[in-house]
């Protein structure tokens, strides 16, 4: 059987195997829930490093926001693409969001002023859907940090009537014993590692029939077969 290395990749071009589809798919289900005002679903989308986790969210952001019906708000606004913040705090969280949506703070505001313009300006920009990436962060911070934490994330759904699509490492299972609700709450989700078989042989097949050249500097793919 061939054997098909991955020491390479293609720049800014982002490849849709069958179960990153699957995954987009969910996403974009989650976000048409929220255009109807349905009770939030959530999803937990879990990987291994390196295996596109990021490149699944950037390009549902970006898809997604091109194809919002509300042009009076910002589209950074309605759709909003973060990370988890390093060794967060609730606060960390809500001023990441909060800047994200364009709303940036000069000196240390409190919780409770932090909520009240979340409250305000999420209604006001029609926010829809926010996608936090590096999720696994939470894990780095004390038991109390990552229960009020994950308290904010379940105020946003209750309060907001917002989903939350998270993104990160399979250690985001170790989130589980912390909160019974949290499985209940975000619907789970694995990213593979795109490993050879006939969607992987067809794509190499494809992008040497193709013979796309790569820009300069860029890497590519390399194939070979025993």
């Amino acid at each position: 059987m061939g054997e098909i290395v991955f020491s390479e990749y293609f720049e800014d071009r982002f490849v849709v195997h069958a179960k990153a589809s699957d995954i987009l798919r969910e996403m974009e289900h989650i976000l048409r829930l929220s255009k109807l005002n349905k009770r939030p679903k959530n999803l937990l989308i879990t990987a291994d490093a390196g295996c596109g986790k990021t490149a699944v969210a950037d390009t549902f952001i970006k898809s997604a926001r091109a194809n919002l019906d509300d042009t009076n708000s910002p589209t950074t606004a309605q759709i909003v693409g973060m990370q988890m913040p390093a060794m967060p705090t609730e606060s960390d969280i809500m001023l990441e969001l909060l800047s994200k949506m364009g709303v940036d703070f000069v000196g240390k505001k409190s919780q409770a002023h932090l909520l009240s313009v979340l409250r305000n300006i999420s209604g006001a920009a029609g926010l829809k859907l926010i996608v936090i990436d590096e999720f696994h962060n939470l894990m780095a911070t004390s038991k109390m940090k990552i229960l009020s934490s994950l308290n904010f994330l379940k105020w946003i759904g209750n309060e907001l009537k917002v989903p939350i699509i998270a993104l990160g490492t399979n250690s985001c299972q170790l989130l589980l014993p912390y909160d019974n609700q949290f499985s209940e709450r975000y619907k789970q989700a694995f990213l593979p590692v795109w490993s050879d078989g006939d969607d992987f042989r067809n794509f190499i097949f494809c992008q040497r029939r193709s013979k796309i050249s790569p820009r300069g500097g860029v890497k590519v793919y390399q194939c070979s077969y025993a």
